[in-house]
This record gives structure tokens, C-alpha cells and sequence, in this order.
């Protein structure tokens, strides 16, 4: 599963539509995030740890 984030939620949204027709659709997720915002950082960590129990990095 990819996690694709950004902070402007629309040009994220937009962007997971493009991927979509890669093929990969089915292990892909999109999720607001501003690594410079704390409460943002905090939303992240909870999603993942709720959608997935451990995060493995690229």
C-alpha cells in the first residue's frame, strides 16, 4: 500500500486520479498531510496506525 500525501488536499486528490490509470489503483490511498504542522503530523501518525498497525519507508 502507497500513502500518497500533500498538503493542498485538492492537487492531492487530483494527483491519486492521475495514478489511478498507472494500474495500481488498488494500493494506493491519498492523506492530507503538512510536515511542518504538528496537528497535521499527529492525524498522519493515528491514520497509519489505525489503517495499517506499522509503516515500512521508501
Amino acid at each position: 500500500m502507497v500513502v500518497l500525501t500533500a498538503r493542498d488536499e485538492k492537487r492531492g486528490l487530483e494527483a491519486l486520479e492521475s495514478l489511478k490509470y498507472s494500474g495500481l489503483s488498488d494500493y494506493l490511498i491519498f492523506h492530507q498531510f503538512d510536515v511542518a504542522d504538528p496537528e497535521s503530523i499527529a492525524a498522519l501518525t493515528d491514520f497509519v496506525k489505525k489503517q495499517f498497525r506499522k509503516l515500512d519507508f521508501l
